[in-house]
């Protein structure tokens, strides 16, 4: 009997209570009418152009790096707020500040293994000595090293994006071996290059010249040549000539011009 009470006096209190009918404005379903010719018309949808696959890939690289970039961001900046906080504290360990959270740490753990009497420079000793700590490290700094390049080598196609790996000369590898960047390495043999080029060009007409001087001094229609005893000259020469080479030659002159056409 308890439980057909309890389940009536539920029934009246759980009962629905009737809400209130709201009335809503009809929907017309009556298509547009086009005035011209009196056919229904649909409404035009906004269509956009399809992306091709090639643009998809490139926005998805986009997106990637974008987020790959905020995300080394955001870590940096927490990693330098945990840094900034620790060095306010100015926390020392054997007589040396404490500027990152990695120095406090590393203090951490040298101090526990203090407390339990064992000396830490031991234990860095002893991994450090590891083969396969030392192998670790060094795969670690040619990484490092490599992603070092492959940033260079990036850094340079941006500044120099038509140049081919085939034309980069052994002087900018020289150079870049020296430690100076590769597009500054290129930048300065092109400049060198060019300007050994210039100096060529200039040698050459140097030469040119002083060999032409050298034709004009010893040859047989030479007037100025020294120790020639020339006795004819053309017409072409003599029209060359100066009023004092003419007074100087005039007998040649005049026998040379009776044979002249």
């Amino acid at each position: 009997m308890e439980n057909e009470n309890i389940n009536s006096v539920n029934a009246e209190q759980t009962g629905t209570v009737d809400q209130p009918q709201t009335t809503e404005p009809e929907q017309s379903t009556e298509q547009p009418v086009n005035a011209g010719n009196g056919e229904a018309t649909t409404p035009a949808a906004d269509t956009k152009p399809a992306q091709t696959p090639e643009e998809n890939a490139k926005y998805a690289a986009i997106r990637r790096e974008y987020q790959a970039k905020m995300q080394t961001e955001t870590q940096k900046a927490a990693q330098k707020a945990k840094d900034d906080f620790i060095a306010s504290q100015r926390y020392e360990w054997n007589g040396k500040p404490i500027t990152t959270e990695a120095e406090y740490q590393q203090a951490l753990q040298e101090k526990e293994l203090q407390d339990k009497g064992i000396d830490p420079s031991l234990i860095n000793d002893v991994i450090n000595n590891n083969p396969m700590v030392k192998q670790a490290h060094e795969m670690l700094t040619k990484q490092q090293q490599q992603d070092a390049k492959n940033a260079e080598y990036m850094d340079f196609l941006t500044a120099y994006p038509d140049v081919k790996p085939e034309e980069v000369t052994p002087e900018t590898w020289e150079l870049n071996n020296k430690g100076i960047p590769l597009k500054y390495a290129y930048a300065a043999a092109q400049e060198t290059k060019n300007l050994k080029d210039k100096l060529s060009q200039y040698e050459k007409g140097q030469a040119t010249q002083t060999v032409n001087g050298k034709n004009a001094a010893t040859s047989t229609g030479s007037v100025t040549g020294s120790g020639v005893n020339q006795t004819y000259y053309t017409r072409e020469q003599v029209e060359g000539m100066s009023v004092s080479e003419v007074n100087k030659h005039y007998n040649e002159i005049m026998n040379s011009a009776k044979t002249w056409k």
